[in-house]
């Protein structure tokens, strides 16, 4: 009987041992999962969605139809875009943190001081988005530019 006993436990082990790498990669993605969704789900959907809202508020040069189109599909094919990008950060949440470290980001994003941190880093990252952009579109033509002063640039405006 002792010997059964043994034999179930040291087997149960066993068994528990060879599952644990699959559990263990599981309840990282699961956590990942969630962290993404507490800190990209709603609320960056929402911050992207004002922001072209205000951005096709701003615009000019559309006619009405123009305008109502793009109000109506805008967010849809954001929508689409933001879905392929989270599942994308799932994936890279759940490789490079352990589980611990999930478990204390989702934690920390679940709490009030973390949904509080969340609006407001989404906020920042669309600004950020636009300073990237802007700086992006300097950067080119500065160097655009000193590279047609060095060289000829066939359809570059006449250098000075």
């Amino acid at each position: 009987m002792r010997t059964s006993t043994g034999l179930l436990i040291a087997l149960s082990l066993s068994l528990g041992l060879a599952a644990s790498p699959a559990s263990a990669q599981d309840a990282r993605s699961a956590l990942a999962e969630r962290y993404v969704e507490l800190a990209v789900g709603g609320g960056v959907k929402q911050t992207l969605n004002e922001a072209v809202a205000v951005e096709l508020a701003a615009a000019t040069g559309y006619s009405d139809a123009e305008r109502a189109w793009l109000g109506e599909n805008a967010p849809r094919i954001l929508g689409v875009h933001i879905e392929r990008m989270m599942e994308r950060m799932k994936a890279l949440y759940a490789e490079r943190f352990t589980e611990e470290e999930l478990r204390a980001m989702v934690a920390f994003r679940d709490s009030p001081v973390g949904r509080s941190v969340t609006v407001k880093e989404n906020a920042v990252a669309v600004d950020q988005r636009m300073e990237i952009l802007g700086l992006q579109q300097a950067y080119s033509q500065e160097l655009m530019a000193g590279f047609c002063a060095a060289f000829t640039c066939q359809g570059a405006a006449p250098r000075p």
